[in-house]
């Protein structure tokens, strides 16, 4: 019985707040998927769970609305002590439990209305932080500039959330400008392929499974070599070609090399040089053109 109830307060008190923590985050930010053994589930859970806990037995023993809701009922510090002691002593003795079981029961439950006054208030703190935290990761690239803040990330959240999401979105980089991230990627079939990185998927492992991309574009090697052989040089950047579809993926299996490269969007170019031009007191407006067919790099 004993072992029964050890384990049902593990699991309450420190493995259920440290999956909700990790669903909660993870809508923020992708975690590090590996398979965890049972103890590292425990010690995450306890990490995770000390400071929700602490403030929610600060409040609740201090009394007060929190303290007696939910589960709200008459009880004195007499009452807490007698009930302990009577649940301690029965779960320890049979002999005990049988000699007195109405009163076990009367104080089970009054146990375990107390308990489960903690639990939510736990569970409720829990989400808070949970949310606190994703929020405050999310915006890594604002806050790292601060030290305290940058010291606990690097300590703390970066060895926890997943290595793909840092690599393949714009994690790293300020929300202002906008920016997105492109990939040129090589396959083992000797294909590029390049485009705006939209997605990515991982297995169970948190090993990469591919890569999703939109508006990609596949680069004729063919006919880049034969123009190359007719011609002293050629602009690569004719020999991209669209491939149909809005969005393609590609198997992290079939990948060679893989080039990321992070840029804001044409459309918000205009407003990023305007901010420069405001910088240096020049009053003007910037518009972005498409280059006119038939233009070269140096004409007039």
């Amino acid at each position: 019985m004993l072992a029964l109830v050890a384990s049902t307060v593990l699991i309450a008190y420190l493995l259920a707040p440290g999956l909700l923590f990790k669903f909660i985050f993870s809508l923020f930010i992708p975690l590090e998927k590996f398979r965890r053994t049972r103890s590292e589930e425990f010690t995450f859970g306890a990490v995770t769970t000390l400071l929700p806990l602490t403030l929610t037995l600060l409040s609740v023993l201090n009394g007060g609305w929190i303290g007696n809701h939910p589960f709200s009922f008459p009880d004195s510090p007499a009452q807490k002590q007698a009930d302990y002691r009577m649940v301690a002593s029965s779960l320890h003795s049979d002999a005990y439990f049988l000699q007195h079981q109405t009163e076990f029961w009367d104080a089970s439950s009054r146990v375990t209305q107390r308990q489960g006054r903690i639990l939510v208030w736990l569970y409720v703190s829990t989400i808070v932080e949970a949310f606190l935290f994703g929020w405050l990761g999310k915006r890594y690239a604002r806050f790292r500039r601060f030290k305290p803040y940058a010291f606990l990330a690097e300590k703390l959240l970066i060895p926890n959330i997943s290595s793909w999401y840092v690599l393949l979105t714009t994690f790293s980089w300020p929300e202002q400008p906008e920016r997105k991230v492109i990939a040129d990627l090589l396959t083992s079939d000797d294909h590029l392929y390049r485009g705006q990185i939209v997605g990515y998927e991982v297995d169970a492992e948190g090993n990469l499974r591919g890569i999703m991309l939109n508006d990609a574009l596949r680069f004729d090697r063919h006919s880049y070599l034969k123009g190359k052989d007719a011609k002293n040089s050629v602009n690569k950047d004719h020999y991209w070609k669209k491939i149909p579809g809005r969005n393609l993926f590609v198997f992290a299996d079939k990948l060679s090399t893989m080039n990321l490269s992070s840029f804001p969007p044409t459309s918000s170019i205009p407003g990023i040089l305007e901010g420069v031009l405001k910088k240096l007191k020049i009053d003007a407006q910037v518009k972005v053109q498409p280059p006119t067919p038939g233009s070269r790099k140096g004409d007039a």
